[in-house]
């Protein structure tokens, strides 16, 4: 990743890194983040792929707010437990 942004495998569309970094920090409740990482992970593996571009933006939120995986796994499956329902883990 440079500085500026991501330019994408396929040449289609670059994200630029402060773009994204704007979008995460208009974010501020650690909760709400927590909520805006679960959402991602389940968009990113609904296709049952994740792209390389898709793994980057996501581990750079997760790296950003200082969201470990294990911190991400607990509040999905304190979700799925609160919610008496099984969850259903990919790994990201």
């Amino acid at each position: 990743m440079s500085a500026t942004g991501w330019r994408s495998a396929h040449g289609c569309a670059q994200v630029t890194r402060p773009y994204v970094d704007r979008l995460l920090d208009a974010v501020v409740d650690p909760q709400a983040r927590l909520m805006v990482c679960r959402l991602a992970a389940a968009a990113v593996t609904a296709d049952g792929h994740v792209s390389g571009d898709e793994r980057l933006v996501f581990d750079h939120a997760l790296a950003r707010w200082r969201i470990s995986r294990s911190m991400l796994t607990e509040a999905i499956r304190h979700d799925g437990v609160r919610r008496g329902r099984a969850v259903v883990h990919r790994a990201i």
